[in-house]
Parts: C-alpha cells; structure tokens; sequence
C-alpha cells in the first residue's frame, strides 16, 4: 500500500510537467530514412525505387540480375513477419541491427533508444537510433559482396523537425 502512494507523487510530477510545457513527441522521419537506404543502395549501384504499400514501406533494389528488398525501422514481431510474406518468397531474409548481422532483434536495447528519443526529443534532446535492417535478398545476390557494417551502420532514424508555430 505505502509503494503506491509513492507513485502518484512521481506520476503527478511527470505527467504534470509534461502537460504543463505542452510538449508533442517527435516522430520518426521515415521519408529521411527511405532515401538514406536508396543512397547506400545507390553508392553500391544498385538502382532503387520506394515500394509503398499499407504498413512499413520498402526500398526495392537491382543491380545485375540481383534483386534486393530492404526495410528499416522499429523492429516488431507483426513487422518483420509482414515482410517475409511480402519480399521473403524465394528469397534469403536477413537482419541487420548496428554494426553485424543478427537472428533476433536485440529488443530491449532498441526499445529503450526508441522510447528515450521519443520521450527526450520534446525536451530539446536531438536523439536518433538505429534501426533494425531488414534484407531480403534473391538467391543470385552474394550479401558479402556489400559492405555491410561500414554501409548499413551509419543508417540512423531521425526525428522529423519540430512543426513550425
């Protein structure tokens, strides 16, 4: 009973604080970050061209008889899953978060970073976070052929400006 009473005081001064600046969580560029995809794409030849459907949109990617599709963004079971039903068919499916590739997201780091820039960024706090990279990649494409730790780790979601008043 005592361990309750404790949190109406810190949720009153959180909330509080927050309603009384009036501030408005910063959302993700996803435009910015469709074409940092294309231009990493582009850097290694490949010509590219945004697919835009219900739910995350895709860069799609050719280069001489290689066909790639890639996503970046917020990693989620329903995601990722969506993804490998639209782009995955005949095709090898890789994740790729920060600096290596992956076989599970690492969830808990990724959400903390998510929800940090979008709880500080109202504040002032210019943060951006990695996504997590979805590939999925014909069986024609050699993925070692791209460098991918210099190429896809300098790849950052950003929040979009702040609206003008």
């Amino acid at each position: 009973m005592r361990f309750s009473w404790l949190l109406v005081p810190l949720v009153a001064a959180t909330v509080g604080w927050r309603l009384l600046l009036a501030t408005e969580v910063q959302a993700e560029d996803e435009q910015r970050m469709l074409a940092d995809v294309s231009a990493v794409l582009a850097e290694r030849g490949f010509a590219s061209q945004v697919d835009v459907r219900d739910g995350p949109d895709a860069v799609l990617a050719t280069r001489a008889g290689c066909s790639l599709a890639v996503v970046a963004g917020m990693p989620s079971t329903g995601g990722i899953e969506l993804f490998e039903r639209r782009y995955g068919a005949g095709r090898r499916v890789l994740q790729f978060y920060q600096d290596r590739f992956v076989t599970q997201p690492p969830r808990w780091r990724m959400a903390w970073t998510y929800y940090a820039q979008r709880h500080l960024s109202p504040y002032g706090f210019d943060l951006s976070y990695h996504p997590l990279v979805l590939v999925a990649a014909d069986p024609a494409c050699d993925p070692a052929a791209i460098d991918w730790a210099r190429d896809w780790a300098r790849l950052r979601f950003h929040g979009l400006p702040p609206p003008a008043r």
